[in-house]
């Protein structure tokens, strides 16, 4: 009777789908259609985001799939409103990282660039034909190819009109030149911020946030949600006692060791807890130890302000 040999690991491993469609989502988002192939561990193919709000980029990816962990670079970045109104710079290099599971041909995972970009991508294996693949993505950079193409036909009638073929009216030139305004409208703008202009011909201009200011709203919104975390936090984790004897420490601004354990037992923290809530309130940070007074944070003083505005009580008074 003839022995069967066993199947490898490899051959018994769900096929890898050679076109993927899904989404990023972070500080870009979009769809994104690729075609990858697989050799071994290694992965390589490309492909296009379709962002939503600077448009389609294509770009190539290679890196190694093993397991269900995969480690992608992403280079080549190619786009076509780099350096646009709105600040379009394109990356020289990402990176992504993915759990793939080929039994439902799911992949998602985490993509991050040099230039600080970054977020969440989920794709799913497809089966479209090479027509459909291939319509998707020339679909994604039809903008693209229409500009190149409105630029060559004003170059043809201005030729034209040149060489007297054709006799181009004012109102002609003025219906010719009106998609311009639509299809550089980003270069249209960059030029106006350039130039300083607000006003012209009865028209004012919105002047873009400086991207150092956007940058300052978004560190301070961060800052404000985490604290209101920690904070929420602090509440689950202080008992009744601890919150008063912040409170207590915010009116007197410090306090020696023997002067806290006075107030800790007059309040009725039992004295097996007096040395637990000293170093509760030094390891969350809400006060510090400075030459053996016992002194509040300035993120104890906002912990405690936020306690006095939900229960209207005062800090106590020195003492």
């Amino acid at each position: 009777m003839k022995e069967v040999e066993p199947t490898s690991a490899t051959e018994m491993a769900p096929p890898f789908p050679r076109y993927w469609k899904g989404y990023i989502a972070g500080t870009n988002r979009g769809e994104v259609v690729a075609r990858l192939r697989r050799s071994g561990d290694i992965i390589t193919g490309r492909a296009t985001v379709l962002d939503r709000l600077f448009a389609a980029v294509a770009v190539s990816v290679r890196g190694t799939l093993k397991e269900q962990h995969a480690e992608l670079e992403i280079r080549e970045f190619r786009g076509f409103r780099a350096g646009s109104a709105m600040g379009v710079t394109l990356p020289v290099a990402g990176k992504l990282t993915l759990a793939v599971d080929l039994v439902v041909s799911t992949a998602q995972g985490q993509w991050t660039t040099d230039i600080g970009t970054n977020g969440f991508c989920r794709l799913e294996g497809a089966r479209p034909t090479r027509f459909r693949f291939w319509s998707r993505i020339a679909a994604a950079h039809v903008c693209r190819w229409t500009r190149l193409g409105y630029l060559l036909f004003l170059i043809v009638l201005s030729s034209l009109d040149s060489a007297a073929a054709i006799k181009l009216s004012v109102a002609g030139l003025v219906f010719a030149l009106i998609p311009g305004a639509y299809l550089f409208r980003f270069e249209l703008t960059e030029i106006v911020r350039m130039l300083g202009i607000k006003r012209a011909w009865g028209v004012e201009f919105q002047q873009p946030v400086p991207s150092e200011v956007l940058t300052a709203i978004g560190q301070y919104v961060q800052q404000q949600v985490q604290e209101a975390v920690f904070f929420i936090t602090l509440d689950q984790f202080f008992a009744i006692r601890t919150k008063a004897v912040l409170a207590w420490l915010a009116g007197k601004t410090s306090a020696d060791r023997p002067q806290f354990n006075a107030f800790a037992s007059q309040i009725g923290v039992p004295a097996e807890n007096i040395e637990a809530t000293w170093t509760a309130l030094i390891g969350t940070g809400c006060s510090k130890l400075e030459q053996e007074q016992l002194t509040i944070t300035e993120r104890g003083r906002r912990y405690v302000a936020q306690l006095q505005s939900l229960s209207n009580v005062p800090a106590s008074t020195p003492g």
